[in-house]
């Protein structure tokens, strides 16, 4: 039997936009200036490339700080609504997708494991994720972090370019690449 392991964000469902719903929802604007500033100050804090939902918590705390708005009260209950909503979201992107009729799912993820199973809760509520594969196949967003590590696994890989742009294939190619999960059928059957 095959089984496809995806990255989750940007490609299953369009995350990001989620994330900026998600924002806006707690009163903040993501492309707004003091957002990006306070945005910015977090992430040259942190190693680069560094990925954590943690991240999000810093820049609303650091948003917040900027605006001389920050108590660490309210903190929890903006987060909690931030989830909320961005749960919300996947799970109605899931739904208007038809992602549930294309394929049985293996998730793996490289991101905190708290946001993560949320947003695994909103799309697959009954916990169907549990099989051994046979063979395997990884679905990704992003060659550096999602197909190069599962390549050197020795895993098949294929870049999914549906919600983000494409990325430049180098000389080496080692993954093939769709434009739309609805695709993926065809190359792997």
């Amino acid at each position: 039997m095959i089984y496809i392991v995806f990255d989750l964000d940007d490609t299953i469902v369009p995350s990001t936009q989620g994330y900026a719903l998600a924002y806006k929802a707690i009163g903040i604007d993501p492309q707004s200036q003091d957002f990006l500033d306070a945005r910015r100050c977090v992430k040259d804090r942190l190693p680069l490339g560094h990925t954590s939902f943690r991240n999000r918590w810093l820049y609303v705390k650091q948003f917040l700080e900027y605006k001389n708005q920050f108590l660490s009260k309210n903190l929890i209950p903006l987060l909690i609504e931030y989830e909320r909503v961005l749960a919300d979201f996947l799970q109605a992107e899931w739904v208007r997708l038809q992602r549930e009729a294309l394929f049985e799912l293996c998730i793996l993820t490289n991101k905190n494991t708290r946001q993560q199973l949320l947003k695994i809760q909103a799309i697959d509520p009954g916990n169907r994720f549990s099989h051994t594969p046979t063979e395997i196949f990884f679905v990704g967003d992003d060659v550096e972090i999602d197909l190069k590590p599962v390549h050197l696994l020795g895993w098949k890989t294929i870049l999914n370019c549906e919600f983000t742009k494409p990325q430049i294939q180098g000389i080496q190619t080692f993954y093939k690449s769709i434009n739309k999960l609805d695709d993926l059928v065809g190359l792997i059957s």
